[in-house]
């Protein structure tokens, strides 16, 4: 993983590398072709004294690809809970949840995603984000 920061004193900015072993476990079920839910586990481990020591992420995701399915655009939908700890220091319980508009003859599709914290030290802010995902 490569990091930069910026120094707000010094024009010059400082990259350094920091390498992470991790483990990752996936587990997902399909009840039908457009609808299923996911298990993630990850954890990682520092191999530098710098940077985030160690981290562990486990997210329940489920997914509605078929919401809505119209002639030209289809709505879905992934609610998910999550658990964030790591030594940065943030931890946290997570509400999120990712609606995504897919048109069938543009090869781009539009998301649009909210995370609420259900419990995080430090505290933080509910939180949204809009993406444009191409396909290729």
């Amino acid at each position: 993983m490569f990091f930069k920061k910026n120094n707000p004193a010094l024009t010059k900015e400082e990259f350094q590398l920091q390498r992470y072993q991790a483990f990752e476990f996936n587990l997902g079920y399909h009840f039908t072709s457009m609808r299923g839910v996911n298990l993630m586990y990850w954890k990682s481990q520092s191999l530098d004294e710098v940077g985030i020591k160690n981290g562990l992420f486990i997210i329940l995701v489920g997914q509605v690809s078929d919401l809505w399915n119209g002639k030209n655009i289809r709505f879905g939908f992934r609610p998910s809970l999550f658990v964030i700890h790591n030594t940065a220091p943030f931890t946290g319980y997570f509400a999120s949840q990712i609606s995504t508009v897919y048109f069938k003859k543009i090869p781009f599709n539009l998301s649009f995603q909210t995370v609420h914290p259900l419990h995080a030290e430090p505290k933080t802010k509910f939180n949204w984000n809009v993406g444009l995902n191409f396909q290729f």
